[in-house]
């Protein structure tokens, strides 16, 4: 939570907004579209353990939950009131292990709007983050460091990519719920309709959000590597006994 990104002049939050994903979704991609619109706020991942141990550590202050959200709002709210944030579901099972449910609800309640993110190809998403997880390279902009150090891709395994498909479906079939008795405004959007329609998918985020720059930001788009993919897919197939052609 670095005070050099802070935006230096914040507003009180008129609109309250989430991305509601899963790891490896497209979910950072539609954060830096919104962030560079600077009418956005800057929708990171704040109930992320690491982000918020890491403010632990420089605050030196325990962690409350809702004075930790007011004090994130006074910094990345944009001038026009907007505030932003990106919740993986695992975010809220991981806060419930020291935080009260009805403080967790409230929280979430509290948002206007919900843009949820997701990925048709699930699979491919569970390899992703599994290789995301083994070489700790989690964004596109990190991946020079992979031929840099001449980092190899992870080794095949089956077990940990089954484990990361399963919590996967779970996460969505869990945001699937929450939205279904919530009422709230949902955007739902998968992340290979992003890929192949950018210009046209980010307005309709844009236009959701009642949000309306001058242009829409040219984010650069990143394919994963679909033959390390696609050889995983078929390395997993055979380890579950299922002889099908990709």
């Amino acid at each position: 939570m670095s005070p050099s990104i802070d935006f230096a002049s914040v507003s009180q939050p008129k609109q309250r907004y989430c991305i509601a994903s899963s790891p490896r979704s497209g979910s950072t991609l539609i954060s830096k579209m919104l962030l560079t619109t600077h009418l956005a706020g800057d929708p990171k991942e704040y109930l992320n353990p690491l982000l918020m141990h890491a403010w632990h550590r420089i605050s030196h202050q325990p962690i409350l939950l809702n004075e930790y959200i007011k004090q994130i709002e006074s910094r990345r709210t944009t001038e026009n009131g907007a505030f932003g944030i990106k919740i993986h579901w695992r975010h809220l099972e991981n806060l419930s292990k020291t935080i009260d449910s009805r403080k967790i609800n409230s929280l979430i309640n509290n948002f206007d709007k919900f843009i949820f993110v997701r990925r048709r190809d699930k699979l491919a998403q569970a390899i992703s983050y599994y290789k995301a997880v083994t070489t700790g390279v989690f964004h596109s902009d990190q991946e020079g460091w992979l031929n840099e150090y001449d980092i190899p891709d992870p080794p095949f395994n089956g077990p940990q990519i089954l484990k990361h498909l399963t919590d996967i479906t779970r996460e969505d079939a869990s945001w699937e719920n929450y939205f279904k008795y919530s009422n709230k405004p949902v955007y739902e959007i998968y992340h290979e309709d992003l890929i192949e329609c950018y210009q046209m998918k980010a307005k309709e985020i844009l236009n959701f959000l009642e949000i309306y720059p001058e242009e829409i930001p040219a984010i650069p788009t990143k394919k994963m590597n679909k033959k390390l993919s696609k050889n995983y897919k078929e390395q997993l197939l055979k380890t579950i006994g299922l002889n099908i052609a990709l």
